[in-house]
């Protein structure tokens, strides 16, 4: 018997490496670790016999989610993957409200970045006991030290001998289209009471407007620039919630940008570029951690009259505000002056720390009173087989989507059609597992079984 540690993955590209990491950290700590999907996770526990383990999560869930997931754990800690570092003080306000008030008290831990995030959500719940907040830093960035590197080493070579020279442009626009508004009204902090609701709202839809207005700025600039600087090579990176049905026609015909869809980690690409160009995209800071130059395209609309300006990425970047600009980026390395500030600020907001945050998270995890449990025996689904299912599925619904939207019958944003699938080519144990012995030492028995599509048990 084992204490079981239930980690959830939302967004594999974004997930997979940080949560690898933690479960090798666990599985050293003989936690028995259930990696997997949201959705093969919430099943696994709703419908074991036992009752024990930590669910490991992004944030709040549903009450009655929560209630059956309460049965069956000792223990529910969030770390929220989307309260990231360079957020403006109302976004950030705006983000933590990511609980329902009837069960925040239900939480046992709650880790963020830093102590300013942390203030942040003792602010906006003051009922969650002060113990419960803890500054753990982050398993996202406890990966990009140079002891860890390493395990980026294969893909980054393929990359560079199949792609040579190239700068990478990380996108995070979401809002692509003229259907910006629909696609934010979708989406509201399920914590916040109804007049929050309806500030949160509006925000969402100010955002948007402002990101589709920049997205059509930056995509003509560089458009412009490649076609005029041929020699140069742009590699766009796609985010999971871009239409790439979009990207597509916008660079049709422009040989000297590619467009990749975000299937993988990202990390491998960033280290074989010759730098990293966006617009207000937190991927800079994992480019700077991994010593790259990196270049903020600013074509008026990010300063501090917009409340969205994320004014950290912008001091800790190369300001581009056009063409020279560019040009004078492409040709110069930053300097010793940019490399100590940028090292300064992350020290600050605890991005760059003494410990690591799988230590911290660990040792508060170790403390927590859990049942130990047996192990799960689940008839394996066939990969291939579950795969197709869920495959179909998609396709199925995506239709009914699409029909419902052109009778009016709903009104969604119809570009979330063209978006890349969370879980990409699901949660493979091979995978898992080659990740690990890069993590691990030589004589560790820790290891990854395959349990179905999207879920693997490591111990």
């Amino acid at each position: 018997m084992k204490k079981t540690l239930y980690l959830c993955i939302e967004i594999k590209v974004r997930e997979l490496l940080p949560k690898i990491y933690l479960s090798y950290l666990a599985a050293k700590n003989n936690y028995r670790i259930y990696l997997g999907s949201r959705e093969e996770i919430f099943n696994l526990i709703i419908n074991k016999k036992s009752r024990g383990g930590i669910f490991f999560y992004k944030a709040g869930l549903q009450n009655k989610l929560l209630e059956k997931i309460d049965l069956k754990t000792d223990h529910h800690v969030v770390l929220d993957e989307e309260v990231a570092p360079g957020f403006t003080n109302a976004q950030y306000r705006n983000r933590v409200l990511s609980f329902h008030r009837e069960t925040v008290n239900r939480i046992s831990t709650f880790f963020y970045l830093n102590k300013k995030i942390s203030n942040i959500v003792k602010n906006q719940y003051p009922q969650i006991l002060k113990n419960k907040i803890i500054s753990s830093g982050w398993p996202r960035f406890d990966i990009l030290s140079k002891k860890y590197l390493k395990i980026f080493k294969k893909k980054v070579d393929l990359i560079k001998k199949n792609e040579k020279n190239f700068y990478l442009f990380v996108s995070d626009f979401g809002y692509m289209s003229k259907n910006y508004e629909v696609y934010a009204n979708e989406y509201y902090p399920w914590g916040a009471k109804k007049n929050q609701i309806k500030k949160a709202k509006k925000l969402q839809v100010d955002e948007a407007k402002i990101t589709f207005e920049d997205f059509k700025k930056v995509t003509s600039f560089l458009i412009k620039y490649m076609r005029n600087n041929k020699s140069q090579k742009i590699i766009i990176r796609a985010h999971p919630t871009d239409s790439i049905v979009i990207w597509k026609k916008l660079l049709q015909g422009v040989k000297n940008i590619k467009l990749i869809k975000p299937t993988d980690d990202i990390i491998p690409w960033i280290l074989a570029s010759s730098g990293v160009l966006h617009r207000g995209c937190t991927t800079s800071i994992q480019s700077k951690l991994v010593g790259k130059k990196v270049g903020y395209i600013n074509l008026g609309s990010h300063n501090r009259k917009n409340k969205f300006f994320k004014e950290f990425l912008y001091s800790i970047s190369n300001p581009i505000k056009g063409k020279k600009d560019l040009d004078k980026w492409l040709q110069n390395e930053d300097g010793k002056k940019k490399q100590d500030f940028v090292k300064k600020k992350f020290k600050l907001l605890n991005i760059i720390s003494n410990r690591e945050s799988g230590h911290v998270i660990m040792e508060t995890l170790n403390k927590l009173l859990v049942k130990k449990e047996n192990k799960i025996i689940l008839k394996s689904k066939n990969n291939i087989f579950y795969g197709k299912i869920l495959l179909y599925k998609s396709i199925v619904l995506r239709k009914i989507l699409i029909l419902l939207n052109k009778l009016k019958i709903v009104n969604k944003n119809m570009d979330r059609f063209d978006f890349t699938p969370k879980i990409t080519n699901g949660i493979n144990s091979n995978e898992v597992n080659y990740y690990l012995r890069l993590f691990k030492k030589k004589n560790s028995k820790i290891s990854a079984k395959k349990i179905n599509h999207e879920l693997v048990v490591i111990e």
